[in-house]
């Protein structure tokens, strides 16, 4: 009997680590590099990324030697620039 609850025990151990895992694996990143941003949000390829990041169009923070874009920013930037755009039209009727 002993070995039997050992088993399930383990068993469970197993199913939670998974479990942890999936759930990792499933939320969004918090980081992506400055050519999926561009292609994400933008359209456009990994020079025309890189000449928007160093414009400012393009949000980024430096980790070591990598140019990183954080989501979260990139999301605020996008939509402020719908809100002023709906202000602009509003204003212009």
């Amino acid at each position: 009997m002993l070995a039997g609850r050992a088993d399930l025990t383990r068993a469970i151990m197993v199913i939670g680590t998974l479990t942890r895992a999936e759930d990792m694996s499933q939320k969004a990143p918090k980081t992506i590099s400055v050519p999926a941003a561009g292609r994400t949000y933008y359209g456009i390829g990994k020079n025309l990324s890189y000449d928007a990041a160093r414009r400012g169009e393009i949000p980024t923070i430096r980790v070591g030697r990598l140019l990183r874009v954080p989501v979260a920013a990139m999301e605020r930037l996008l939509e402020q620039a719908g809100e002023d755009s709906i202000c602009r039209n509003r204003r212009d009727q």
